[in-house]
């Protein structure tokens, strides 16, 4: 088993989304709410600290990695990008540009900057049974296993 923890700029989380299983079986489908994935990411647009990401590298093409936790934030990230929902419409400006009612494409550029080199931290394991993973999973979700 090796772990090793490294930053993937949300531009890159962009480019792999069909190489990351967001659910392998131990995860259950899209559970966040439309504000709940708003204030994520007026979060990331702030650039406030966000959890870590934890994958687990995998061979099962065309699948390079797979969630072990933060299934909702990929999936939050990646629908903004799509352009799938906008920014709530009440969102305060950031750095004095508006945000509100705005979907990924509609932000000012040097808003879609901070986005794209935004970091996500990643802790990636490798070589790790799936016992071990079925742990470190319980361990994240303060023991409670997701119906």
């Amino acid at each position: 088993m090796h772990i090793y923890s490294e930053p993937w700029p949300l531009a890159t989380v962009r480019r792999r989304e069909g190489k990351i299983d967001p659910k392998p079986p131990r995860q259950t489908g899209p559970r966040w709410s439309p504000s709940q994935k708003q204030l994520f990411i007026d979060s990331i647009l702030r650039q406030y600290d966000i959890p870590k990401l934890y994958l687990r590298r995998v061979s099962r093409p065309p699948y390079q990695w797979e969630v072990i936790d933060g299934q909702q934030r990929l999936r939050a990230i990646w629908e903004f990008f799509r352009g799938e929902y906008p920014l709530s419409k009440d969102a305060d400006a950031v750095d004095n540009y508006e945000i509100a009612g705005k979907k990924y494409d509609e932000l000012h550029d040097d808003l879609q900057g901070i986005f794209d080199t935004y970091p996500l931290h990643c802790v990636i394991f490798e070589e790790t049974p799936d016992e071990v993973i079925d742990e470190i999973f319980l361990r994240l979700n303060n023991g409670v296993p997701l119906n």
